[in-house]
């Protein structure tokens, strides 16, 4: 009975040493070589923007006809956000503006960049209430910092989009290297700063 025993107990002492060799192998190899954690989603990156941002000033005009022409009118504040080094929202001010609630449900469609290029507005029944479309312009992080609301209106019997609103988003960014190479390099005519929507 002993020798069974002293086999057993042999037997537990290998298999403990083995798993306390595989335990410390797995945490040194955790420590040198495992490959990097996935970086979480930044704020700054979930609001769309691109590169270090600072800060974010938005601000909205409307368009207004005026002796015969059309005009915009005073800019009034939006929001204002801010972001840390990391991209984490450290400031949101938000200036709504009066008479601005919506009923109904809204449809999107989203241009190449990501951006709402198209809203379709519907009753709770299904039917049209309104549309409008959306474009841009675009600073050289490629960031818009520009956009023009057109709502869709019959004229003449014609359906056709006319503007409405312009959206203007004043953007800081952190200075680093790419952000300088970005500013100072000159923009490739290839690249047009409007970029059309879809209707």
């Amino acid at each position: 009975m002993s020798r069974i025993a002293t086999k057993i107990s042999l037997i537990g002492i290998c298999l403990l040493a083995l798993s306390s060799a595989a335990q410390a192998q797995s945490g040194a190899t955790a420590r040198a070589g495992s490959p990097p954690q996935p970086v979480s989603e930044s704020d700054r990156s979930r609001d769309g923007l691109i590169g270090p941002v600072r800060r974010v000033r938005t601000e909205v005009a409307k368009l207004i006809i005026q002796d015969g022409k059309q005009v915009e009118s005073k800019r009034v504040m939006l929001e204002i956000v801010a972001y840390d080094l990391k991209g984490t929202k450290i400031e949101n001010q938000y200036f709504p503006i009066a008479g601005s609630t919506l009923t109904g449900k809204e449809v999107y469609k989203y241009d190449d960049r990501g951006n709402i290029s198209e809203m379709t507005m519907l009753n709770t029944d299904g039917s049209l209430l309104s549309k409008e479309t959306y474009k841009y312009e675009y600073d050289f992080a490629g960031n818009w910092n520009k956009m023009t609301t057109s709502v869709a209106v019959i004229d003449g019997g014609r359906f056709t989009f006319e503007p409405t609103e312009i959206t203007y988003r004043a953007i800081m960014y952190y200075l680093d290297e790419n952000i300088v190479k970005m500013a100072t390099s000159p923009t490739p005519a290839t690249s047009p700063n409007t970029v059309p929507t879809t209707t």
